[in-house]
């Protein structure tokens, strides 16, 4: 339990110290990238408690979500040395909080995944792909909130805390790429494990995700050939990760673990 409220404070430190260094227009402050490395590394320790347990693997809805936003978090932190990806760690070390305080309260569903590696590699590969997922929706929406402040003259001093819009708009697309890649990894190895099974929700995930896959596909070729930017782009952006949040939503509440 000591080891949940040191990480939890950590996090809550280091939420702080990034409001702090965003109300500033501070750049650069090295003691903050120890503080998020340490909570990352407990946090990581915390995970393998919750979920390696002695009758196989802690497959819950609430362990699931803990490393998602885990690995967002590594994300963000590997990346850091883009601006615009590290004003991120704000909300995330928030869900991080949030999820860990979810895990407290989680009801454990035990899968021995050590009998089931196909399932274990789409496990992990879904968990890869939701994490990418969510650190898009989130650069998303700060592309929009930029939008937003543009179009309002008081918000100045905002704007200039931010990294540039082209910026940011340019490693949406960049991510947006990389889901792209990693969707079609899963969607690829879903087709070649579990095509024999007769499971009507695993074909209404198949055909949701293929969806998802043409539309992200049409937003990179209007992107990258014709120049699509902007909200419209943004819309569809939106529009194509709700899907695809629904649809790991009902894979998560093991509507369909294939």
């Amino acid at each position: 339990m000591w080891l949940v409220s040191l990480v939890s404070i950590l996090y809550l430190s280091s939420a702080i110290m990034h409001g702090w260094m965003f109300r500033k227009q501070i750049l650069k402050f090295r003691a903050i990238y120890l503080v998020d490395v340490l909570a990352l590394v407990l946090h990581a320790i915390l995970l393998h408690q919750w979920i390696d347990i002695a009758g196989g693997q802690d497959l819950s809805l609430a362990n699931l979500v803990a490393c998602v936003v885990w690995l967002l978090a590594v994300f963000i932190l590997l990346f850091s040395w883009m601006k615009a990806l590290y004003k991120l760690w704000l909300p995330v070390s928030l869900l991080a909080i949030l999820s860990i305080i979810w895990v407290q309260y989680r009801t454990s569903v035990i899968i021995k995944t050590v009998l089931l590696p196909k399932l274990l590699l789409h496990v992990v590969l879904s968990l890869v792909v939701s994490s990418m997922l969510l650190l898009v929706v989130l650069l998303a929406l700060f592309v929009y909130f930029q939008h937003c402040c543009l179009r309002k003259p008081h918000t100045i001093s905002w704007i200039q805390a931010f990294p540039p819009l082209q910026t940011t708009e340019w490693l949406l697309f960049r991510l947006i790429a990389v889901l792209f890649v990693l969707l079609s990894v899963e969607l690829t190895t879903s087709l070649i494990f579990f095509i024999s099974h007769d499971l009507t929700m695993w074909w209404l995930k198949v055909l949701l995700t293929t969806i998802v896959w043409c539309v992200l596909g049409i937003l990179l070729l209007g992107h990258y050939r014709f120049g699509w930017r902007g909200l419209p782009a943004l819309y569809g952006t939106f529009l194509s990760l709700l899907v695809l949040s629904i649809l790991y939503c009902l894979t998560a509440y093991g509507l369909s673990w294939v």
